[in-house]
């Protein structure tokens, strides 16, 4: 008896010692697969087979495969690979160090490109890769002789895991739809075009030398490194149609990139496999979208029991690629700092971590603005914090890369090739307020007619505007059932480090939200301040990681085939996610614009058959509107998307380059003559006729270049007469 009741005392012991409050201490959910056992391989086979159903859905070929493969090695492979070598001392487990570097050099890549075209200097990039591999040769033979360096394993459930959450991103894949008739069907938002007409021009000039969407006139200094990735990844994998690279290339990098490395936040974070998981699970898998309890006008962005399909998914890779990819750099750089604070004391010599991290930190300027302007001082903040702290120079050195890295991407923005006043930012009230789904949270109208009565005047604008992005955060962005997380995880995680992270975390999210009420910029009201709230659910999933993590490691330890539980919910949710997203999706993008074969032929023809710099004009508004002719053509269009900011400010600066006037003049127009002097007082240089929209006949200052198979489309050129 007294042995039985010393056994009982040493297992109450160290379930004590095995806290339920910390991940940390607990054992991983999932039991360890490895070897060839039966879990393995139902676990591989699932995956293989949902990869194939991917690469049907998305028309991949085994060549096509094979190239872009070996494109992407020869591309990302030398810096990525030199990374991991470098990082051996300071990431220990081979999976997140192999995600840390090959992330790095998701970042670093365009970065070098980049700096080398703006000097004139492209075979400076290609010398750096060169070098890179040879370092990579030299060290990798060293290394793998005194096996002093580890190599990743082949995880089967985090190869499912990304598996089942590339199959979720197929609605977002693919941007033109064909049908049986032969026409075909636009089935994206209007900024896919945009941006891949961005990426037709960076192929051609870097910086690109007119936009895309206003021929004749400079580009915004905007996000420019998503775009540059794109056409990287088209010039090595061979892809001629930028399209294709920008929705299933680089759409399929990110979203691996954006599982590998929640998983490594979570698995530094919780210190168990079922950490990295659970994180890696959350931002696809758990993506169900649902009905809006308020619905709003736009679609998206409403309030809903879980919001994070709705207002971050969706309207991240169905409207904003350039943010969806600046969210991939964005949880490298919290991957760095996950892993710096493992290792707050690191060596005096270990210098590569902190200067990669400061550089991925710069690169966030060009990447995803928003997501600079609130992590760069935070960072700072932080870099500075740790070197009190621990007296280690590394932590210095970092903040000092990310200062002089941010400082040099800034000059190159103020460079005359771009639009003037594009980089500015100033204090004043942004006015998020006025937007009418900002406005659309329970008690909204009740806080707002409560606060007029109790205030007046500029405190009654800036204590709304404060209110109503709150709320608007709250409700209709994070959603209460992972706000309540957020509010639990600071008693959950024990460890120093982990709390780090998450006072890192928060502190991103209150910056963001005290710039977007008071920055703004002179050009464009919308697109930096409204935007910053858009990034406050992607930012908190690694937190709601590692709370769901606390919630897994819980059962476990109370039911004995909890991992049959856990597995049966997983299926559910990611079936879930993806069905509902398929369903929502398009009522987010709207009715298609329909392109006839001849229009398909004649875009095909502007791309191959047109100068690089031409400027085209399409008779057809509705293609207008969608950008296809830099989207689809490759060439800059005269006035795209218009009414927009960029358009806006270049009449501003030069009035006398109205191009609404100049449409109106020519839509109104009833004889020739006058058509064709308002056509040769413009940029224009070829005319896009489109069965749809027919120019007036006989235009003497037209010269046909190529007539469609229907007898009607035509390519214009405008010649002299």
């Amino acid at each position: 008896m007294q042995c039985y009741a010393k056994f009982i005392q040493k297992r109450a012991a160290k379930r004590k010692r095995a806290s339920p409050r910390s991940p940390v201490a607990a054992a991983p959910v999932v039991p360890p697969v490895v070897g060839g056992g039966p879990r393995r391989k139902i676990l591989l086979l699932a995956a293989f087979l949902l990869l194939g159903y991917y690469g049907i859905a998305t028309n991949w070929s085994v060549y096509e495969l094979g190239l872009c493969v070996l494109g992407l090695a020869l591309l990302w492979g030398p810096l990525g690979t030199l990374l991991y070598i470098l990082l051996r001392r300071s990431v220990a487990d081979p999976t997140v160090r192999l995600t840390l570097s090959y992330a790095g050099s998701y970042s670093l890549t365009t970065l070098v490109y980049f700096a080398a075209s703006v000097m004139g200097a492209t075979w400076l990039f290609y010398a750096v890769l060169l070098g890179a591999s040879a370092a990579v040769v030299w060290l990798g033979r060293r290394f793998l002789k005194t096996k002093s360096i580890e190599l990743p394993r082949l995880d089967a459930v985090l190869l499912t895991i990304v598996a089942a959450s590339l199959v979720t991103t197929i609605p977002y894949n693919t941007k033109v739809t064909l049908k049986p008739s032969g026409d075909r069907v636009i089935t994206a938002f209007s900024d896919h075009f945009y941006h891949a007409g961005l990426e037709y021009e960076l192929s051609r000039h870097v910086p690109p030398s007119q936009a895309s969407v206003r021929g004749g006139s400079p580009e915004r200094a905007y996000h420019m490194f998503p775009h540059l990735t794109t056409m990287l990844m088209a010039r090595f994998t061979g892809q001629s149609d930028m399209l294709r690279a920008h929705g299933v290339y680089h759409y399929a990098a990110i979203t691996i990139l954006i599982c590998l490395a929640l998983y490594g936040i979570g698995f530094l974070l919780t210190a168990t496999t079922t950490g990295g998981y659970v994180c890696a699970f959350l931002p696809f898998l758990f993506a169900i979208a649902m009905r809006p309890i308020l619905p709003n006008a736009l679609g998206y962005f409403f309030f809903t029991v879980l919001p994070h399909a709705a207002s971050t998914v969706v309207p991240t890779l169905g409207t904003s690629p350039q943010m969806y990819s600046g969210i991939a750099v964005m949880y490298a750089v919290l991957l760095g700092i996950a892993a710096m604070l493992l290792k707050p004391r690191a060596e005096r010599s270990d210098y590569v971590l902190p200067v990669v991290s400061g550089l991925m930190v710069a690169t966030l300027l060009r990447f995803r603005v928003h997501c600079w302007i609130a992590t760069l001082p935070v960072f700072l903040v932080f870099a500075s914090v740790m070197w009190y702290r621990s007296r280690r120079t590394t932590w210095l050195l970092s903040a000092v890369v990310a200062i002089a890295a941010s400082a040099l991407l800034y000059r190159e923005m103020s460079l005359p090739v771009y639009l003037r006043g594009t980089n500015e930012l100033h204090l004043a009230l942004s006015g998020l307020s006025r937007i009418p789904f900002y406005r659309v949270w329970p008690f909204s109208s009740s806080i707002e007619h409560l606060l007029a009565k109790l205030l007046s005047g500029t405190l009654l604008n800036w204590t709304w505007e404060i209110v109503c992005l709150v709320g608007f955060t709250v409700w209709d962005i994070v959603g209460i059932p992972l706000c309540i997380v957020l509010a639990l995880v600071p008693a959950i995680m024990k460890r120093a480090q982990t709390i780090g992270y998450y006072l890192f975390t928060m502190a991103i999210i209150l910056c963001s939200m005290v710039v977007a009420t008071c920055v703004t910029m002179g050009y464009d009201p919308y697109s930096v301040p409204a935007q910053f709230a858009y990034h406050f659910g992607w930012y908190a999933l690694p937190l709601a990681g590692v709370g769901v993590t606390w919630l897994v490691l819980y059962v476990q330890r109370r039911m004995r085939h909890a991992w049959i539980l856990w597995t049966v919910i997983a299926v559910i949710s990611g079936v879930a996610s993806a069905w509902t997203q398929r369903q929502f999706a398009p009522s987010v993008i709207g009715p298609g614009t329909v392109i006839t074969p001849a229009a398909w032929d004649a875009f095909h023809y502007l791309k191959e058959s047109t100068p690089g710099n031409a400027v085209v004009l399409s008779s057809s508004p509705s293609v207008r509107q969608m950008a296809l002719v830099s989207g689809l053509g490759g060439r800059s269009g005269y006035l795209d998307m218009a009414p927009n900011p960029m358009d806006d400010q270049a009449s501003r600066l030069n009035p006398s380059d109205n191009r609404f006037l100049a449409l109106n003049k020519m839509a109104v127009a009833q004889d020739p003559v006058t058509v064709c002097s308002v056509l040769t007082s413009t940029p224009i240089t070829h005319v896009l006729e489109q069965a749809s929209n027919p120019l007036l006949p006989n235009l003497p200052c037209l010269q046909r270049l190529w007539t469609g198979r229907d007898g009607v489309t035509v390519v214009w050129r405008i010649g002299n007469w």
